[in-house]
């Protein structure tokens, strides 16, 4: 399992480069970055967040870890070089966590809909319209390759409400 960068790590900051092109390493890196999602119980992993300053991330909103045969319900995505190109103008609440972010949850408003461009690991263009919870996530990932993490779009007193949390966090990154 890679190592997940958290809250603090100067690394989560860091600008991200747009990959060139797929190769082996790349695809060898994507496919840890996927076992390590499930490995974590996640639902995304960004590459800054295991220290990698690139544009990707990947994410399985189908997984059932409850399922009878959890692996048979696996569905991972790869977002290479992602770009929102449209927002719905309708936002949603929903309670968000974040593997960066360790026990620290919060509700956040995004828009409910996006459009979104990227490569597959394939290196296949996409062009999709994404909703529901595949839209949360992936915007959630997405912040991550913009520098952003969920806690820079709650409201100031959650914030602040969590600012214990947040501290201890930053605290044990230096």
């Amino acid at each position: 399992m890679l190592e997940i960068l958290t809250y603090g790590n100067p690394d989560l900051t860091k600008p991200n480069s747009e990959l060139e092109q797929i190769g082996d390493e790349e695809l060898a890196l994507i496919g840890a970055m996927i076992e390590t999602m499930y490995e974590a119980d996640g639902v995304g992993l960004a590459a800054p967040q295991i220290g990698r300053n690139l544009r990707m991330f990947v994410l399985d909103v189908d997984f059932d870890r409850d399922a009878k045969h959890p692996d048979e319900t696996r569905n991972p995505q790869v977002f290479i070089n992602p770009k929102i190109t449209w927002e719905s103008t309708e936002d949603e609440p929903f309670e968000e966590g974040c593997l960066s972010l360790p026990n620290v949850h919060a509700q956040v408003w995004r828009p409910s809909s996006v459009r979104m461009t990227w490569r597959d690991d394939a290196w296949e263009e996409h062009d999709e319209l994404l909703e529901g919870y595949l839209a949360r996530v992936a915007q959630h990932e997405y912040d991550h390759l913009e520098q952003h993490l969920f806690v820079d779009r709650i409201s100031q007193n959650k914030r602040l409400s969590l600012a214990p949390k947040l501290t201890e966090l930053r605290n044990n990154n230096k």
